[in-house]
């Protein structure tokens, strides 16, 4: 098994979490209860990327490039 705390890990955690977030940014023109969850969705995806070692800025200007 691949070390949870490992830079590999934590790459494709935040491939994941922006993958997310490119996803739910196709929906915010949707209903409103959409676009709520498409905020969560990319709320989360900051969330996993902050938790594997970005920082405000770099999360901040990876989630802008979704």
């Amino acid at each position: 098994a691949e070390d949870p705390a490992g830079e590999g890990a934590q790459r494709t955690a935040r491939e994941h979490a922006l993958e997310a977030a490119r996803t739910a940014a196709r929906h915010t023109g949707s209903d409103p209860g959409v676009v709520a969850l498409a905020l969560q969705a990319r709320a989360m995806a900051r969330d996993v990327l902050y938790v594997t070692g970005m920082g405000a800025d770099q999360a901040g200007e990876a989630l802008a490039g979704t």
